[in-house]
């Protein structure tokens, strides 16, 4: 798959993961068969809340769902943090359920909820359908049990259930592709131009999609705010003294240190998206050529 097809698909189908809120993008629907069971609403929020797929969920969140397991003792029968008199979810009754509540926006009315409607901050598109919401209704209406129909089976980390993926570091599934060190098939034909780097942002960094991001990374809003908030702009993180993004240097930025998982030896912090599955090489290697041939803003 060419690096611009592929920008194309992202830009098109997925939500926020460095995960989840600019309107009009679509939510990641997981590639498992879609059924009103623990498998599939669990594999639906593996490829959406990408904030809580960590054992140090955001601050001001108690609510790690960094695994399917954790996820079900900390949603099924537990009180929420926002509003302790409703359980997140309440077996048998999706209207007593928070989590139902936080989805489909309804979590402040009639109740002292607050906070974002989830995924977080979504609006139109960006938010689960209204099919995939009627299934987690149905789940929770038949007992909320963990029974797994549909859905990743193995809980192995990064399976995306994606055919073919055997969660090798740096597999991005593509056909040929055997990950081999030499291997070319992820090259980047031509530089990424930071439209197509800020889609990747928009669709993976929720947590700092913001005026108010997350670990003092705020991204704004728009492509510019992005764009000023990444470019020439010194770390946040103490005792790192790189820029987020220097120019024709993505060795020496600090953006590609943390998608690249490339902290040893540096206080950098969590490796990003957070919690979630690594962006694949070739998503990595467009951002690198956009920062190596100028980090233009085009």
């Amino acid at each position: 798959m060419s690096t611009m097809t592929t920008a194309t698909r992202i830009m098109g189908c997925l939500p926020v993961a460095f995960l989840l809120v600019l309107a009009g993008c679509a939510v990641s629907e997981p590639d498992v068969e879609a059924g009103a069971d623990w498998g599939y609403v669990y594999a639906t929020i593996e490829a959406n809340c990408s904030c809580h797929i960590s054992d140090s969920p955001p601050a001001g969140s108690d609510l790690s769902m960094v695994d399917r397991d954790t996820a079900y003792a900390n949603l099924v029968g537990t009180a929420s943090a926002e509003l302790p008199g409703l359980n997140r979810i309440e077996p048998g009754d999706p209207d007593n359920s928070y989590l139902i509540r936080k989805i489909t926006g309804d979590h402040e009315d009639g109740i002292e909820g607050s906070g974002q409607r989830m995924p977080y901050g979504c609006v139109g598109s960006a938010c689960l359908s209204d099919e995939t919401i009627a299934l987690f209704r149905e789940w929770v209406t038949n007992g909320a049990t963990e029974e797994v129909v549909t859905g990743d089976d193995d809980d192995t980390a990064g399976d995306d259930d994606t055919a073919g993926d055997d969660d090798t570091a740096g597999d991005d599934d593509s056909a040929g592709d055997d990950d081999s060190a030499g291997d070319d098939d992820d090259s980047v034909d031509a530089a990424w131009t930071f439209t197509q780097v800020a889609a990747i942002t928009d669709a993976s960094c929720g947590c700092h999609n913001s005026a108010n991001g997350s670990g003092g990374q705020s991204l704004g809003t728009t492509a510019q705010e992005n764009y000023d908030a990444w470019v020439d702009v010194p770390a946040a993180r103490a005792g790192i003294t790189m820029d987020r993004v220097e120019p024709g240097d993505s060795a020496n930025s600090f953006v590609m240190k943390k998608i690249d998982h490339d902290l040893a030896g540096l206080d950098g912090g969590s490796n990003m998206p957070l919690g979630g599955t690594q962006l694949s090489q070739e998503i990595r290697d467009g951002i690198r050529g956009w920062i190596d041939a100028g980090a233009l803003n085009n």
